[in-house]
């Protein structure tokens, strides 16, 4: 039998972390570095995951991997971070039923870590109010080279045509829910404060 693999597809693992008493797990480059890790690994072994950050608990449903192997996997990696001082909190539940045995997908509610390629679909699927930044960066300002707040669903067409003529168009992008954190995302400047932001430099 397959120890890493589950092939039962209407059910998942949830796991909910925090770090109470040591509230690192609050940021949106944090956050996405755990959600991040977690959905890459789980797509490497053929499994899909969603995440859900909201009130400092970060949620994330896993569908393909045995919830042993995932415990393992979150051992170590809650060992490792403990190493370094930070406080982890890991709720695990496993054989979780899917609704009407569906697969996990893409979740677009407010509060879902997404980083995912920027597609028609995706910027489709998005609600209005989502902030959605590129990851690639202009060459010399190092500002993405998309950034903007979602309006209605009949704007969305000309948004899809500013993101092709930007060069965004199925590269990597993040959608933030709130306008600090998409902020941050940009490194734009706040209206309020004459110093811009550092920003992520990883293009």
């Amino acid at each position: 039998m397959n120890r890493i693999q589950n092939k039962n597809e209407s059910v998942c693992t949830v796991l909910k972390v925090s770090s109470e008493g040591n509230p690192w797990l609050k940021s949106n480059s944090d956050v996405r570095a755990v959600a991040w890790a977690f959905q890459s690994y789980t797509r490497r072994n053929g499994g899909q995951s969603m995440a859900h950050f909201a009130d400092g608990v970060l949620t994330i449903a896993i569908q393909g991997l045995t919830g042993e192997h995932i415990k393992e996997l979150t051992g170590l990696w809650a060992e490792h971070e403990r190493a370094s001082g930070k406080t982890v909190t890991i709720e695990q539940r496993d054989n979780v039923p899917l609704p009407d045995g569906k697969k996990l997908g893409l979740s677009v509610r407010p509060g879902a870590v997404i980083a995912e390629n920027l597609t028609r679909r995706l910027l489709f699927a998005l609600p209005p109010g989502a902030y959605v930044a590129s990851n690639p960066r202009q060459p010399i300002t190092w500002k993405p080279l998309f950034a903007e707040r979602l309006g209605e669903m009949s704007e969305r067409e000309q948004v899809w045509k500013k993101v092709v003529e930007s060069g965004a168009a199925g590269r990597l992008c993040y959608v933030s829910w709130m306008e600090e954190d998409f902020r941050k995302d940009c490194s734009l400047p706040d209206p309020t404060d004459n110093n811009e932001g550092e920003g992520w430099k990883n293009g």
